[in-house]
């Protein structure tokens, strides 16, 4: 599918849909997507789906996180081939200069000779970051592979537990969600995007099934609880927004108190015990909404 369907449904149990095209995503922006999907599938699954199969909800968990990890492993590649590209290219320009260069002969060999050995090493360096990404790739998109396989199980799962309506609704919309960040297009072999489609289908298909015998009440709860869900989130935001606003601020007042040491040569060991006290309250508090802003996100 090349859309994805946002919906909600009114308090008068109206139901709204709103298609919006998928934009590509970044590596890591699918794997954070995916972690998320765990963390709300978690607390929706405690009561209603039994011990095998809050088992391979958990391998949901690993798989994602598996997933992050490549994809920052991948950008890490990336970024030393264009470092090592760049370095090749500083040592054939000044292969180059040395070359037309005035230097006596047995001077410009000898250059010569280490920056070729130079851009062999290079030239070799550059040889197995290419392997290794090429590794790297196999192991992104075997994870992949597997997290949407995983979906695809709790797609099964949601149809075959004891959900309410309500319950399967609002899971089979998390399930949705972490697709959110992929489509078929990010698969090589044509079996690969044909599974990512089913496992789509399947999901928005338990969805269908599920709204079909929703009663009026039942549709007035999923709207509520939608919108409970939408304030909670917002309120996340804020506090994310909040902590990283406290961080700034600290490192601001750590920096100027730094920089007025630094600038006063002649402070009193009074007053520098003092800008230390301070430093190290600072430096505290710091962490602490380092800490708090760190469990925010791991629990978006």
């Amino acid at each position: 599918m090349s859309d994805l369907e946002h919906w909600r449904y009114d308090p008068d149990g109206t139901k709204r849909l709103i298609s919006s095209s998928r934009t590509k995503s970044s590596r890591a922006e699918m794997a954070s997507a995916l972690i998320q999907t765990y963390s709300a599938l978690q607390l929706r699954a405690q009561t209603r789906l039994n011990k095998q199969q809050l088992g391979e909800l958990q391998q949901l968990n690993s798989t994602s996180r598996d997933l992050l990890g490549e994809a920052k492993s991948h950008t890490q590649l990336q970024s030393q081939i264009e470092q090592n590209t760049k370095a090749a290219l500083q040592v054939a320009k000044e292969q180059a200069e040395v070359s037309k260069s005035q230097l006596a002969e047995t001077t410009k060999q000898t250059q010569l000779m280490e920056m070729e050995n130079k851009r062999c090493r290079l030239r070799d360096e550059a040889a197995d970051l290419r392997r290794e990404q090429k590794d790297a790739e196999k192991a992104y998109f075997k994870q992949l592979r597997n997290a949407v396989h995983l979906l695809n199980k709790q797609a099964l799962n949601a149809s075959q537990s004891d959900f309410t309506n309500v319950e399967a609704i609002l899971y089979f919309r998390d399930l949705h969600l972490g697709l959110a960040h992929i489509s078929a297009d990010d698969f090589d072999e044509f079996s690969d995007k044909e599974y990512f489609d089913r496992t789509e289908n399947l999901i928005l298909g338990g969805i269908r099934e599920r709204e079909e015998g929703l009663s009026e009440v039942e549709k007035s709860d999923l709207a509520k609880i939608i919108d409970i869900e939408a304030v909670d989130e917002n309120d996340d935001i804020d506090l994310l927004m909040m902590r990283i606003s406290d961080v700034q601020k600290e490192r601001k007042k750590i920096q100027k108190i730094k920089k007025e040491i630094k600038n006063n040569q002649r402070v009193s060991d009074e007053k520098f015990d003092a800008f230390k006290s301070e430093i190290n309250i600072l430096e505290q508090q710091l962490s602490s909404s380092m800490k708090d802003y760190q469990e925010l996100r791991s629990n978006r």
